[in-house]
């Protein structure tokens, strides 16, 4: 039994993996979302034939190149030296770093909203004023953030009051991190090839949306480090089970969560993937009970995460937090429409609150009866449902800048236009280079779907492909978004930690190609097809024209906005 609820974790996990990555290829080949200064999301229609050719290129002249005897003699140097290997790699680490600190020091942006509503609570409560934890005030409502300001009170502490520089450079330095433990899991994902963790450290230095988030003085860099590090902490620990990385890997994602609630999803996707390696070493009495340390030690971060901030402002303050907003008003929100694009903010939650005085019990009953209802439409008109999600989810997923332009509409004149000039080649640049990362995570969905094998870096403890862990991530980022107020700044994350199994895909398809045969290739082309072809179906009519129809009217509002 405990083998057959393992097998089935496997078989959904990479079955949904390759649904969804099918549904966002396709529609990063369809169309694009881009965002104007007032964040609303305009649908544009795309060239598939284009991106495709361009792709097809590229694979083209990967073929040629790796037969090449000057090339094929550099490869074997990297791959038998790890003296080069290693300096590559502190070089493509200290790229991602000088372009990080470039974009800091050059930008210099002064945190706005949510972010300047954290750090002035911070400040705030270390002047000795609270009012922010009274009644109306930004922490009653969002309590949730109170992880976060105590985390600024301590950086102010040590590097003084407002230095958002200082914040900002040591999120460049948590990206390099970042960009380190991706590559450290990409050896565990794919180990047969040590240039697959170079090329990984190569798409950190060409996806600069995470270089330009550096300048959110907010938890979105902190908590991805420590969430990736959580990853592969727990990877460690189902390959050769020390109580080290055990800890390690709870300590960090507790701390992710401190900064980002949001990273409850990695926190939830590293416990799921725990008890799976728990039931498939159910036999092994030894291994069992090693491994039922990760899963005890998770819910003890959980449950720490869930308390701490609360029990320091009670012992600071003497304010209790109270509930805040529900979180079911995102939830209520996030099902409705907007005038920025299906489910994204409308203003829903803050204006309940207010209406029902701050009472969060009120606000929770008056959400469920806005989601039962919106639920109830949805049922009744199918047609609108369709619409309404698939441009919901596309305007989260689409947007191949991730929102990293819009943050920089705060810079002055003299600043902006450093940027300004190469922002449409740099969204041509991205739009391509996001249809070929999530080709990559497509070639390697469908040449391992149903046939996952023991990793050989996981000859000695769980047998579970170690890739399932980032799917799982995406998947649970996937579906939480369906619901939750939608933004495509929030799916970010997931797209930065899937880079491992993109560029193992590219391998994999390689390595298939270079001796297939018709009765091995043809399964693969199908399993890439079918599912395209049902997408082109589906999106043939008007909700299809839905998706690309904004073309004129992004350049009319982007001209206005910007003359």
């Amino acid at each position: 039994m405990a083998k057959k609820i393992a097998g089935f974790y496997n078989n959904i996990i990479v079955f949904l993996f390759w649904m969804i990555l099918s549904f966002l290829l396709y529609m990063s080949l369809k169309c694009t979302c881009l965002v104007d200064s007032y964040e609303h999301t305009f649908f544009l229609k795309d060239n598939p034939i284009k991106s495709g050719l361009i792709i097809a290129a590229m694979l083209f002249i990967i073929a040629v190149l790796r037969n090449i005897p000057a090339i094929k003699e550099i490869a074997k140097k990297t791959e038998d030296s790890e003296a080069t290997f290693r300096l590559l790699k502190a070089l493509g680490l200290l790229c991602i770093l000088i372009m990080s600190l470039y974009f800091v020091l050059t930008l210099r942006l002064l945190p706005v909203s949510d972010q300047l509503f954290v750090q002035e609570s911070a400040l705030a409560i270390k002047s000795g004023d609270y009012s922010s934890l009274q009644k109306g005030g930004y922490l009653s409502v969002y309590p949730n953030q109170l992880g976060l300001v105590w985390l600024s009170y301590i950086f102010f502490n040590i590097f003084g009051a407002e230095n958002y520089i200082a914040f900002q450079i040591i999120n460049a330095l948590l990206l390099t991190w970042f960009y380190k433990r991706l590559s450290d899991i990409t050896e565990i994902i794919y180990p047969e090839k040590k240039s697959a963790q170079l090329l990984v450290l190569l798409a950190g230095i060409v996806f600069y949306p995470l270089q330009i988030y550096c300048t959110f003085v907010y938890g979105t860099i902190p908590g991805l480090a420590l969430s990736v590090s959580s990853v592969y902490y727990a990877l460690k620990t189902h390959d050769d089970f020390k109580k080290s990385h055990c800890f390690m890997s709870a300590l960090t994602i507790m701390l992710a969560m401190l900064f980002k609630t949001n990273y409850l999803i990695v926190f939830i996707a590293v416990f799921l993937h725990s008890i799976a390696a728990l039931f498939e070493n159910s036999k092994k009495s030894s291994a069992k009970k090693e491994l039922l340390i990760l899963p005890v030690l998770l819910i003890i971060a959980f449950l720490i995460q869930a308390k701490l901030p609360a029990v320091v402002t009670k012992a600071v303050t003497g304010i209790t937090p109270g509930n805040g907003a529900s979180s079911l008003s995102w939830i209520a929100m996030g099902l409705q429409e907007s005038g920025l694009a299906e489910g994204w903010y409308n203003g829903y939650n803050i204006d309940t609150i207010n209406e029902y005085d701050f009472d969060s019990e009120l606000q929770a009953k008056a959400s469920k009866q806005a989601i039962s209802e919106r639920i109830t439409y949805f049922a009744g008109n199918p047609h609108y449902a369709l619409q309404f999600f698939t441009r919901k989810i596309t305007s989260q997923w689409n947007d191949p800048t991730y929102e990293s332009y819009w943050i920089l509409r705060t810079l002055d004149n003299s600043s902006a236009n450093i940027f300004s000039d190469s922002e449409e080649a740099g969204t041509d640049f991205l739009n391509l280079l996001q249809a070929i990362m999530l080709t990559g995570c497509l070639m390697f969905a469908v040449t391992t779907t149903f046939k996952r094998k023991k990793s050989g870096a996981h000859k000695e403890g769980s047998s579970l492909a170690p890739e399932l862990l980032l799917e799982i991530i995406l998947i649970g980022g996937f579906f939480f978004h369906i619901m939750w107020e939608a933004k495509s700044q929030y799916t970010l994350p997931y797209i930065g930690l899937i880079i491992p199994i993109s560029v193992a895909g590219y391998y994999r398809f390689m390595h298939l190609i270079s001796g297939a045969s018709k009765k091995t290739l043809v399964p693969v082309l199908i399993k890439a097809l079918i599912p395209i072809a049902l997408l082109t179906i589906i999106y043939s009519g008007s909700i299809g024209r839905n998706l690309t129809s904004d073309n004129e009217a992004y350049k009319n509002t982007i001209n206005a906005q910007n003359p």
